[in-house]
């Protein structure tokens, strides 16, 4: 389940954007049963992951727009004992 609200028309830059997204996905009972037996019975189970995101879209030209952005997984892959990562990228898009 993901949710997002996206702010468009910063001042000075109307083709601008900023985006403030949230997401969990939750990994099926039986199907982590199933890895955590294949795994021997050993480490936790999975179960649930979260995740929060934050984008600025740059639109450079009229074709061209940069997009960083920094997200935060909380239980990264529903594993438990992962407690946090942080990730950063940077997307771009053409035009034509």
């Amino acid at each position: 389940m993901t949710a997002s609200l996206r702010y468009l028309g910063l001042p000075g830059r109307k083709n601008d954007a900023v985006t403030l997204a949230f997401g969990t996905n939750h990994v099926n009972s039986r199907l982590s049963t199933l890895y955590w037996y294949q795994d021997g019975k050993k480490g936790p189970r999975r179960n649930s992951e979260f995740a929060i995101e934050t984008d600025y879209t740059f639109q450079a030209t009229k074709w061209l727009y940069l997009e960083p952005n920094v997200q935060f997984w909380v239980d990264p892959g529903g594993y438990t004992q992962k407690n946090m990562i942080t990730v950063f990228g940077v997307k771009t898009g053409v035009t034509f």
